[in-house]
């Protein structure tokens, strides 16, 4: 079940980019909140965002994946970290 979010975006096409990235990687990756993103741009915000989960397994390799994307800690707010998602 994918349950933890490992990346957060206001940006749909940075959502599917990364998504790109961790798939080609072997990570198996959901887009949350992506249709209401489309439609209503201005309600990502509401929703948190766009956002990218993945199964339990697969947390750590995606944060090294994603820090090596976002590059050294501090440049984003959630670098590193994983949020819990129960559907």
């Amino acid at each position: 079940m994918y349950k933890n979010i490992v990346f957060t975006t206001s940006n749909l096409t940075e959502a599917h980019m990364v998504k790109g990235l961790l798939e080609a990687s072997g990570i198996e990756t959901v887009i949350l909140n992506e249709h209401i993103s489309a439609i209503r741009p201005f309600f990502s915000a509401i929703v948190g965002g766009i956002r990218l989960a993945v199964c339990d397994g697969d947390v750590d390799e995606a944060v090294e994946v994603l820090k090596e994307f976002r590059g050294k800690e501090g440049k984003d707010p959630n670098w590193g970290k994983t949020i819990p998602f129960d559907w």
